[in-house]
């Protein structure tokens, strides 16, 4: 049998291996033959090279260089890690110079006792906190409620929307996020009244906080807030409940309760899981990537994963200490969540950083003394990668933009009220994030248009929640209202089309809860809807997917988008749905795979567009007038110029009666481009522009004295075209 030589203090001891032993065995015995060995000076390295397996339980003795006669020598403590690499190009390396790493200055903090004492506590009783979800009996009942097989199916067909680098336990990890906040957990701004059941905004009054009844307190529940009922006038209490497994009785909260309930979820399914708590008044969850090695940031509340930059970025929030704990670590992650570090840095004034940095260190010190010393190396070289990765977002260059789009949003989860009170609905969107500027950046050859128009710019997550809100009202009819499936499959959908490219496969599945709520839900609650369909437009398996029912659709948005259907809701309504039919449309006609399916439709569509330039909002008539475009565009396309001398006509007529300067210029530009662009193509349509022409002369001049140079560039060439 091979042997080999253990070293520990200058003493050695011949030990016999089999090669194919993993390490957890090898520890065993190296306890076997040095009894009095403390656990904290198991670190192993053979030729002076650290052997720290990835893995205790599966790493061979002999994947690691380990052979007959080799010579291990036990160490008091771990070796220094190398320093992480960077892949650079070849030419690159030769000639780099070694990066230094950015200064920034440390606050000056002085010593306070009653704030050291403060985060003390704080980081404890937060430690503490963590090793609830590592209990097996909570673990068991978790595992009961998750349909996990469910999820499993959906990850695999998602398998081809997922972002790259992502393994099944990532894909499925997704699911469950979506999965949790769709299906499994509620927000609540303002409890239902346990009286009278009314849950309506505005309906509880906050009477202020309470202390908690020891039933509350048993579970954890530190504060209790306090309403009262405007229908009823009885008294509501809402414990904020921190047990997670009273959370799986309530299943309701805000971010404490959610964090709280989702971390331990994970925990619970195999991941590696962390309580992140926001010294700013957030919490959420970080989850080990095996495959990634690297911990992802997971938002239960926002259905997000991996965008850690959203708090910064998106909500505006001033980061200060944001750290992570699970039973076995407490790390200050902060730089993780952070491109503004000396902003950061600034605002840590609580303790100072050697304070806290060495305050972590004991606390880690002692929790890792208690684990067997199998687990000590992996540990400690994923903590090295980690701590690598936290220094390398120093180096990040300000000038650059690296957030990803779900990264640059508003906070989705809270009333609006609540979020601005709080100041994280995010920055307000300019028109062009609308989709409602006209034709963008065209300073040249306007006509014929050279390209069609896209509205691809919206909050998916925002309007999901739209959709779900009118889904729970008692407008939506019960036999119309979405299924908990349905809701899911949405969310997969909105998932799918927020991240992953054009091309990406969308089962049908996903697309029919959207099909079947358009023909029957009220009026006033389609405009998410019609944003969700409109979107996903931009991807071709669900292009190919609405052309098959377009006939029946276009029918359907044609009658919504009439007068007699916009009277039945208020006038912001209207609009609203208005505007999305609009974009629908312009969105259909930009697709080759719909397009040729709205063909018998195009008089129907620039028809129901000119009738929403006449009596809707500007955002609503803008869109109608890129739609418009489109429709131009399309015929023009088709070589069918049948109807294009009427509509060439109509679009001149309608320009004639718009006043100017007052009416949108972007309106104006869009009539005068798509007029051009079938007198561009079609001679019927031409000799129908020249007898329109003249009666038009008086809002040319007006607009030509706007001095807006892309419209006068419009102007000049459709006057080029139609005298030509």
């Amino acid at each position: 049998m091979p042997s080999i030589t253990i070293e520990y203090l200058g003493e050695k001891h011949e030990l016999e291996v089999e090669l194919d032993d993993t390490f957890e065995i090898l520890h065993l015995q190296i306890h076997s033959v040095i009894p009095n060995l403390p656990p904290e000076k198991q670190f192993l390295s053979l030729n002076g090279k650290s052997l720290i397996p990835a893995n205790v339980e599966t790493t061979t003795l002999e994947s690691q260089g380990i052979k007959s006669g080799s010579h291990l020598v036990v160490s008091d403590s771990p070796p220094a890690p190398a320093p992480a690499s960077r892949p650079t190009e070849p030419t690159k390396q030769l000639n780099a110079k070694p990066r230094q790493r950015p200064q920034f200055r440390l606050p000056v903090v002085a010593a306070n006792p009653a704030n050291q004492q403060n985060m003390t506590r704080r980081i404890e009783s937060s430690f503490v906190h963590t090793r609830r979800f590592e209990d097996p009996a909570l673990q068991n009942r978790i595992r009961a409620l998750v349909p996990l097989k469910e999820l499993e199916a959906r990850s695999k067909s998602a398998d081809a929307s997922s972002p790259p680098g992502y393994d099944a336990r990532d894909r499925l990890l997704l699911q469950i996020l979506h999965w949790f906040k769709n299906s499994f957990f509620k927000w609540v701004n303002q409890p239902p009244c346990s009286m009278c059941g009314k849950d309506e905004a505005n309906n509880m009054i906050p009477m202020g906080g309470s202390q908690p009844t020891p039933e509350e307190l048993r579970w954890e529940a530190f504060m209790t807030e306090v309403y009262s009922c405007k229908s009823c006038g009885s008294i509501t209490r809402f414990p904020r409940y921190n047990h997670p497994e009273k959370l799986l009785e309530t299943r309701c909260g805000r971010c404490g309760e959610w964090a709280n309930c989702f971390t331990a979820l994970c925990r619970a399914l195999g991941y590696e899981a962390r309580h992140v708590i926001d010294w700013t008044d957030h919490v959420w969850t970080e989850v080990y990537s095996s495959s990634q090695k690297r911990w992802m940031h997971a938002d239960s509340c926002e259905d997000k994963l991996d965008a850690p930059l959203m708090y910064e970025s998106g909500w505006g929030k001033k980061l200060s200490y944001v750290l992570a704990f699970s039973a076995f670590e407490v790390v200050d992650v902060t730089k993780r969540y952070t491109r503004k570090w000396q902003e950061v840095l600034d605002r840590r004034s609580l303790v100072s950083e050697e304070w806290l940095e060495k305050k972590l260190d004991l606390m880690n010190q002692m929790v890792m003394s208690s684990l067997p010393p199998m687990v000590w190396d992996p540990m400690i070289q994923r903590k090295q990668l980690e701590q690598n990765e936290l220094e390398e977002t120093l180096f990040y260059d300000p000038s650059a933009s690296e957030e990803k789009p779900e990264e640059q949003e508003g906070r989705i989860s809270g009333s609006k009220e609540w979020k601005d009170s709080r100041g994280e609905s995010g920055k307000p969107k300019p028109a062009i994030e609308d989709g409602t500027c006209a034709v963008p950046g065209r300073t040249s050859a306007h006509i014929p248009v050279a390209s069609y128009q896209l509205a691809d710019k919206t909050n998916l997550d925002a309007v999901l929640a739209k959709v779900k809100e009118f889904n729970a009202s008692t407008t939506i009819p019960e036999k119309s209202k979405l299924s908990p499936a349905d809701i899911e499959a949405l969310a997969s959908l909105s998932t799918t089309l927020r991240t992953s490219p054009p091309t990406t496969k969308i089962p049908s599945e996903q697309l029919a809860p959207v099909e079947r709520s358009i023909s029957s839900w009220p009026f006033p609650n389609l405009f998410p809807l019609l944003d969700i369909s409109r979107i996903s437009l931009l991807n071709t398996s669900a292009a190919e997917f609405w052309a098959g029912k377009m006939g029946i659709v276009a029918m359907r948005f044609l009658i919504f988008s009439s007068a007699a259907a916009a009277a039945s809701a208020t006038p912001e309504v209207a609009s609203a749905n208005a505007m999305m039919i609009m974009r629908f449309f312009s969105n259909a006609l930009a697709s080759s795979a719909s397009r040729g399916s709205l063909s018998k439709f195009l008089v129907q569509i620039v028809d129901a567009a000119l009738g929403v330039i006449t009596r809707c909002s500007k955002n609503a008539k803008q869109s109608a007038a890129i739609c418009i475009v489109n429709a131009s565009k399309c015929i023009a396309d088709s070589n069918d110029g049948s109807h294009a001398a009427n509509i060439a006509s109509k679009l001149l007529s309608h320009f004639k009666t718009m006043q100017v300067p007052a009416e949108d210029t972007e309106v104006l530009y869009c009539l005068i481009v798509a007029a051009g662009t079938l007198a561009e193509k079609f001679p019927a349509a031409k000799q129908a522009v020249r007898e329109v022409a003249p009666s038009i002369t008086g809002n040319v001049d007006s607009v030509k004295k706007l001095g807006i140079q892309k419209l006068q560039e419009a102007i000049s060439e459709f006057e080029n075209v139609t005298t030509t």
